[in-house]
């Protein structure tokens, strides 16, 4: 690819040998000299030694304002660009010129993601100049700088339970740089964000593998707040693998997921994902009470007097297995449970609820549910949660996501 390289051009005396020597380091097509009307001399003293470059002579209006410098800075580089010259092989020097014309092009330089800018140093003599043969070149990458921004913006996407776009971010980075560090970073981030995502689709097993993977690659700190996270997840997954295919960590699962869905404002989803949490409630109750499975409900158990029998008889019909959804459930639990009453649901006071859920426009309706109908839901689902689960709060901690914002930042 060809490279350019843009030089800031001040008035010192023996400011055309870092100029020179950063030449012969970026081995450029062209260079563009930038410095002032005061600079002109020196711009042509640099000129007449670069037979073999194309040279551009660029001028600042006012060296000591910063805005227009980055203006005029931002004007160069985007005139190369339309020259054929990605941002990515523009190089700048910025050892002459004034402090602002230097800060102009640095600021430019990382807006743009160019390839990196250098800083000729070296011993000084009494007047504060570099001594010939004693130069050394600093270089820092704006990559670099910005590759470490959009790590930080996709922690702030992942907080938010934006997985796609952290990973997006993360995989820019990974095109960005070769820096070790940063793509270690860039790695273990989307690592982390594949394992949540995989979690918030439900897909607990190969949540629990990804997230053990990345508790291997973090610091103490990190990996004992994973390791709750993961835990969890295993509990979920055995759950998933027993003869019921239903269990508390399950039913925690939802609830949690419903209110990550709540905080980003999307209540339908929120409102479906508690509606599969009561359902799911009330067939773990079944399997834990009474040891019936909600997809075959043993109607010949001796649970049943004779016209509950007929009535389950009657919800069977011609099917091989009688499998039961919320409300029919739920109304077993009620035959089964006097405490409950013959319709629960309605005694719980959620049938308005889920009449508004089920109109829904992700059911069988085209009205979207409101925030006040997720709340009221989600009030009801907590109480009933607390009421069947003695130790709701421990385990509904271990459900809370890891956050980069709670640990500052790292």
């Amino acid at each position: 690819m060809k490279k350019a390289l843009v030089c800031s051009v001040g008035v010192g005396s023996g400011i055309e040998r870092p100029i020179l020597l950063s030449i012969e380091i970026y081995s450029p097509e062209i260079v563009v000299l930038a410095g002032t009307v005061a600079s002109r001399e020196k711009i042509e003293e640099v000129c007449a030694k670069c037979d073999e470059i194309e040279v551009v002579k660029s001028f600042f209006s006012n060296p000591d304002d910063l805005t227009k410098c980055y203006k005029e800075s931002l004007k160069i580089l985007e005139e190369l660009k339309e020259r054929g010259y990605n941002y990515k092989d523009i190089y700048l020097n910025i050892t002459s010129g004034t402090k602002v014309m230097s800060a102009a092009l640095s600021l430019a330089a990382v807006s743009r993601g160019c390839g990196s800018f250098c800083y000729v140093a070296g011993e000084r003599d009494e007047n504060g100049r570099v001594i010939s043969g004693t130069e050394r070149t600093l270089t820092l990458k704006p990559t670099t700088i910005f590759a470490e921004r959009m790590l930080s913006e996709a922690k702030s996407y992942f907080d938010r339970y934006l997985y796609g776009a952290c990973e997006v971010l993360c995989s820019e980075v990974r095109g960005l740089t070769e820096e070790k560090e940063i793509v270690e970073k860039a790695e273990f981030i989307n690592k982390i964000n594949r394992g949540y995502f995989l979690w918030d689709v439900f897909n607990h097993k190969e949540a629990f593998e990804e997230l053990k993977r990345a508790a291997g690659l973090s610091t103490k700190k990190r990996k004992k707040i994973l390791e709750k996270n993961i835990n969890f997840l295993n509990k979920c997954v055995k759950e998933r693998e027993t003869e019921a295919r239903v269990g508390k960590h399950l039913i925690l699962d939802l609830y949690a997921n419903a209110l990550r869905r709540g905080e980003e404002g999307k209540y339908d989803d929120a409102v479906a994902r508690l509606y599969r949490c009561l359902e799911m409630l009330g067939q773990w109750l079944l399997w834990r009470e009474f040891g019936l499975l909600h997809y075959d409900v043993d109607i010949d158990s001796g649970l049943f007097n004779e016209e509950q029998r007929r009535v389950l008889k009657g919800w069977k019909g011609r099917e091989k297995k009688l499998s039961v959804g919320l409300k029919k459930c739920w109304l077993i639990l009620g035959m089964l449970k006097r405490e409950l009453g013959k319709n629960p649901i309605r005694e719980k006071g959620l049938e308005a609820i889920l009449s508004v859920r089920n109109n829904s426009i992700l059911a069988h309706g085209s009205e979207p549910v409101g925030k006040e109908v997720f709340e009221k839901f989600e009030r009801k689902m907590r109480e009933e949660l607390k009421r069947e689960m003695e130790d709701f709060d421990s385990l509904f901690k271990l459900t809370e996501h890891f956050k980069f914002e709670k640990e500052g930042g790292g």
